[in-house]
């Protein structure tokens, strides 16, 4: 018997579940290497806007543009931080409908829709992806960085013109 035969009959053995289990999972863990490919990517473009602010003394001013991506990646981050936890919400309501020999885990086999239900609770499931430790133990301490940096560079650079001009008038008060 074929998949197309068995969905369409509604007759699935222990395989069949195997292998949907599976496909789940291989979703959740793309999702999660997703997620993982957003911190190494923030992490790489600001570093590289870091590093240009900083060498050429007229982008000095601009360091706080280096937010920006930090901010789109944390978006994109929770996203797909949402979209893991929704499918892992799934799996977990499969599982449980077939360890109850609910007659309802026969419509989930095969369905990847991991939409909102009554467990999924959207801005319940969206606040729990906000205060991961994942979220907020990266991206809140690159801002962080980003304004220090950028108030130690302003104010190194404060203190360099003040004192080349105290030693400049120093050394032609000096000379003279």
């Amino acid at each position: 018997m074929t998949n197309n035969q068995r969905v369409d009959s509604g007759t699935f053995d222990k395989d069949d579940v195997r292998q949907y289990l599976q496909m789940v999972q291989d979703t959740i863990n793309r999702m999660s290497s997703n997620s993982s490919n957003c911190k190494n990517w923030a992490l790489t473009i600001v570093t590289a806007l870091l590093a240009l602010c900083t060498s050429v003394s007229e982008l000095r001013a601009y360091l706080f543009i280096s937010i920006i991506p930090v901010v789109l990646f944390w978006g994109l981050d929770l996203y797909y931080l949402l979209q893991e936890n929704k499918y892992r919400n799934h799996e977990q309501e499969f599982i449980e409908k077939y360890a109850r020999k609910d007659s309802a885990w026969k419509d989930l086999v095969y369905s990847f829709n991991a939409s909102i239900t009554q467990k999924n609770k959207k801005y319940a499931l969206l606040w729990h992806c906000f205060k991961s430790y994942s979220v907020m133990l990266f991206y809140p301490i690159i801002i962080v960085i980003i304004c220090l940096l950028s108030y130690f560079i302003s104010y190194s650079d404060t203190c360099c013109h003040y004192f080349n001009d105290v030693y400049m008038k120093n050394e032609i008060w000096f000379m003279a």
